[in-house]
């Protein structure tokens, strides 16, 4: 027959098994809850929403990608945790294995910050930071004592971050000039595609030409109908047939966000380049030239 104590000890055991089994699952259950009223208060089912999303989430390989990029907020704070102790670590002496990493870590980040003072930071830009960052986070809440305690928080802090961005992402109740999930999204560039389709449309223009990626991207997307010509950027469009030379001769427009605009470039392929017109958005200008009269062909392509 087992001590008294042994079996308090099991039953402590397994309370505490218990209480880390619950933790996750009642913070899951909870942004089900919450999710589902936003998606009911929008108009939508919530159970179909559900389904699709986890058929979306784990129907193939690719989708289960997709869905660790999703959780980008939760491991960030992990990673963000990871490095703060890896650093403590290595100005205490303790840093053993940690030196490396943590260097590389501040490095890209201190770049990356130097960078964003005069020109956007991509998403992408700091993927080779992402495994450092990893085995810093797992590093720190694989331990024992208060880091291990610290990590309760990251799934409720990052389940606020998400509610914050999906909010904002669909009812913008932050006034902000420039809100970034308006030019992710392109609810910021949909009225200069819809006035520069307009134009096409009503027969001003046959042809849009652009030169960034985004403004192209953007046209694509909110108006296939619309001819875009791409002018100067053929690498990222292999496959896209070249612009057709009778298309090149008739009227076109250029578009090009102001700290974008590359008309000089556009003026060394086309004889004719007029005066812009502005196209005012919450946070940025765009230019639009009345373009003719092509000098050589073929001249770009048409993603």
């Amino acid at each position: 027959m087992l001590p008294i104590w042994s079996i308090f000890r099991t039953r402590r055991i397994g309370m505490n098994i218990l209480r880390e089994i619950l933790s996750p699952l009642i913070a899951v259950i909870a942004a089900l809850i919450v999710g589902g009223l936003i998606i009911a208060i929008l108009g939508d089912n919530p159970f179909e929403a559900y389904g699709l999303l986890l058929s979306n989430s784990f129907g193939s390989v690719r989708d289960i990608g997709w869905t660790l990029h999703l959780a980008t907020p939760l491991i960030f704070l992990l990673m963000a945790a990871g490095l703060w102790r890896a650093t403590r670590l290595v100005k205490d002496g303790q840093s053993s294995g940690r030196l490396m990493l943590a260097m590389l870590v501040w490095v890209g980040l201190c770049y990356f910050i130097a960078h964003s003072l005069h020109d956007r930071v991509q998403g992408n830009w700091p993927c080779f930071l992402f495994p450092a960052l990893a085995i810093l986070a797992a590093d720190a809440f694989g331990q024992s004592g208060a880091w291990r305690k610290v990590s309760v928080l990251a799934a409720p802090v990052a389940l606020a971050l998400l509610l914050a961005v999906y909010l904002q992402a669909v009812f913008a109740f932050l006034p902000l000039k420039k809100d970034p999930l308006a030019r992710i999204l392109g609810r910021e560039f949909a009225p200069i595609g819809d006035v520069v389709a307009a134009l096409v449309r009503s027969h001003l223009a046959d042809a849009v030409l652009t030169t960034d990626y985004e403004t192209t991207a953007w046209l694509r997307f909110n108006h296939p109908d619309i001819k875009v010509v791409q002018v100067n950027e053929p690498q990222r469009y292999p496959q896209a047939p070249a612009a057709d030379a009778g298309l090149l001769k008739r009227p076109l427009i250029y578009l090009a966000q102001m700290r974008r605009d590359q008309h000089q470039q556009v003026q060394k392929l086309f004889a004719y380049t007029g005066f812009p017109t502005q196209l005012q958005t919450p946070s940025s200008l765009y230019m639009v030239y009345p373009v003719g009269r092509p000098k050589s062909s073929p001249i770009g392509k048409m993603p």
